[in-house]
């Protein structure tokens, strides 16, 4: 792994919320219900991609802690609901992946907002270890996705155009298919699991870069609308 992975690589800090607006799930994703932020939202609607067992007071009651949350930093149950799906999406298993998926489903549209904006950021660098963490041009996207795409068919059932079109979509190029939220967020870190050649120091290493990402352009997700405060 080069050693610019430890010093913050210049195509992460390109990634900047303005460009996200074209993106933001209320954009792509005008059908999803208008539940209010504390309400539990199904990631997605496709066979077994759906919450089980969840409750609406379920639901409030595990986002009552978010109020004196610090808004510049990642919040940490969004961090480990995805350290989780991750991980399961490197073992290939669907079962324990879905069940993972199912357990961030029972958080409110406030944490998957913040879920969607992690896995963007981590699966456009997970392509970085495939194009030597230069800025990959599109047949590049066109080659990962091609030499990577069994496992993601075995996880979420997604073929080759479509993982494509979510490296496409990190990458802020132009794509055919749009991804609701949670789509993405499920399709994404199933992405995220199986690029990653050894989860547990990618994550490891990734996590400051993030942080410092969300700590930088925080103010810009709230005032251009890519995520909602969170209610009193």
């Amino acid at each position: 792994m080069p050693a610019t992975y430890g010093e913050q690589p210049c195509f992460l800090l390109a990634s900047r919320p303005g460009a996200l607006l074209a993106s933001r799930p209320g954009a792509q994703d005008a059908q999803r219900p208008s539940t209010g932020s504390s309400a539990s939202v199904p990631l997605y609607r496709r066979g077994s991609y759906h919450r089980r067992n969840a409750t609406r007071e379920g639901s409030r009651e595990m986002e009552s802690d978010v109020d004196d949350k610090d808004e510049t930093a990642v919040d940490e149950v969004v961090w480990g609901h995805l350290v989780r799906m991750i991980r399961a999406a490197h073992s290939l298993s669907h079962s324990d992946y879905m069940d993972r998926v199912n357990e961030l489903g029972l958080e409110g549209k406030w944490r998957q907002q913040r879920a969607w904006l992690c896995v963007r950021f981590l699966l456009r660098a997970a392509v970085g270890d495939f194009v030597e963490w230069r800025v990959p041009d599109d047949e590049d996207l066109k080659r990962i996705s091609r030499e990577n795409v069994d496992g993601f068919r075995a996880l979420v059932g997604g073929d080759e155009q479509v993982l494509e079109n979510l490296l496409r979509r990190a990458w802020e190029r132009p794509i055919q298919t749009k991804f609701s939220l949670g789509k993405f967020v499920v399709m994404g870190a199933a992405a995220i699991g199986i690029l990653y050649r050894d989860p547990e120091e990618s994550l490891r290493k990734m996590r400051p870069h993030l942080q410092k990402w969300w700590s930088d352009f925080s103010g810009d997700f709230y005032r251009k609308g890519l995520l909602p405060l969170p209610e009193d």
